[in-house]
């Protein structure tokens, strides 16, 4: 299989100031991964290296991704900071707003070059068209996402024929790491020590396409059969609310299977870099598989959307984190272990927070509740017994939770205030 890769751009750097920092940090994005589908995290054991590393590893048990899409959340991660508009409904308008996202805010590698870093990036997320300005050096695969008008005038045939390009050359939605991992070594080699490297891979992401070798539950027929029944649905416009028993049986075997196909990946980027280099790895979003009437990565904010795993081996911190943590911190959380000075729970909170791209939707995870809202209804589910979503009747349970979401952008000592009403409120009147 032969792939469509370009480097956007290479530039050299000299003078690194090695003494203000010393470690390395390697950065792995995994699409669509969601948490509870990780062995170091409770679930199936697919991540057989990551639950090693796990053991002397910050883990944190209730991270949030800040949307339940890419293009409301990657961004974000990037800078740390929030969209600052919700009005992109189109994925022309989203591009601009991911692009202008990245200028108007200082995001991680723009950090760590300021501090005599090199940086590099392999990227096999089409949404990541922009990203390349703040790299030394940027590698796509593929030819990134197509603006909506393109979308919107082909015809369902001329996007299959472009799904089968896509998959010949396995890029975009197709792309492998194990087709892209030599340029991933080869900036480990290249680039001057310290060195800052994000690898963003799209294995998780539907259509969970597997090599050969590396299936384990799935096999060659039943994975390209759940791949073109299901994805095909999808172009047809066809609800996929709920799937064929023996269809959604095999979605998740092969989206296990690419769970561990991205576990040996990481094994085997970690045992090539130097011995002073951190690993942060975690997810843009979660996956559904018609938990709540979606399957992938709808505009909504259940469990299953959002939870993401996140995992920081530094060879210094470790522990298992149950507050809530958000993915906008890993700005922060590469700055400490790049210093040296990571420290697990303070990049923890009382709260964590989530929302639609088109702000429609709000979702906010405490130490001990989930809540959702539609700006209509809120929806709360108690963590602590796994209960499902239930709605709010109590009128002073449902105000408590709207000032939680007005509550974000307030000091820490009012948001403690009304968390600390939620939780000794009755929930008695959720049905």
């Amino acid at each position: 299989m032969s792939r469509a890769m370009h480097r956007i751009k290479q530039k050299s750097k000299t003078g690194y100031n090695h003494w203000v920092m010393s470690n390395n940090v390697l950065l792995v994005t995994a699409d669509s991964l969601r948490a509870d589908y990780c062995g170091f995290l409770g679930g199936p054991e697919t991540t057989p290296y990551l639950s090693k590393l796990a053991d002397n590893s910050a883990v944190y048990e209730s991270a949030i991704s800040p949307g339940p899409r890419t293009p409301s959340s990657i961004a974000l991660t990037h800078t740390g900071e929030r969209f600052r508009n919700v009005d992109a409904d189109t994925n022309e308008g989203r591009l601009k707003r991911i692009a202008d996202h990245i200028r108007r805010f200082e995001t991680i590698p723009e950090r760590l070059a300021a501090q005599g870093y090199s940086t590099g990036a392999v990227t096999a997320n089409p949404w990541t068209v922009g990203f390349d300005e703040p790299f030394d050096e940027f590698v796509a695969i593929g030819e990134g996402y197509e603006s909506e008008s393109d979308s919107t005038e082909r015809s369902i045939i001329d996007k299959g024929l472009d799904y089968v390009e896509q998959w010949r050359k396995g890029t975009d939605w197709f792309a492998q790491c194990t087709s892209f991992d030599d340029e991933v070594h080869r900036l480990i080699q290249e680039l001057p020590e310290p060195w800052f490297i994000w690898v963003f891979l799209m294995d998780t992401h539907s259509p969970y396409i597997v090599p050969r070798q590396h299936l384990v539950e799935s096999n060659v027929a039943t994975m390209y059969y759940s791949a073109l029944r299901y994805n095909a649905s999808v172009m047809r416009g066809q609800d996929v609310s709920s799937l064929p028993s023996h269809l959604d049986r095999y979605l998740k075997r092969a989206y296990r299977d690419a769970i561990r196909l991205v576990d040996t990946f990481v094994e085997q980027v970690h045992q090539e870099v130097p011995s002073n280099t951190a690993l942060i790895f975690h997810s843009d979003h979660g996956e559904a598989f018609g938990e709540h009437g979606t399957y992938g990565h709808q505009e909504v904010l259940y469990e299953e959307n959002i939870h993401v795993p996140l995992l920081v081996h530094d060879g210094t911190t470790s522990g298992q984190f149950q507050r809530p943590a958000s993915t906008l911190e890993i700005p922060s959380i590469v700055e400490q272990t790049a210093k040296e000075n990571f420290d697990g729970e303070n990049v923890t909170n009382d709260i964590a927070f989530a929302q639609t791209g088109d702000g429609s939707m709000r979702a906010a995870r405490t130490p001990s509740h989930w809540f959702v809202s539609d700006g209509e209804q809120v929806l709360c589910q108690d963590t602590r017994n796994r209960s499902d979503y239930g709605v709010v009747q109590d009128e002073e349970v449902a105000t408590a939770v709207a000032n939680l979401f007005e509550a974000e952008f307030a000091p820490d000592a009012e948001k403690s205030q009304v968390i600390s009403a939620i939780e000794d409120a009755s929930f008695s009147s959720i049905r």
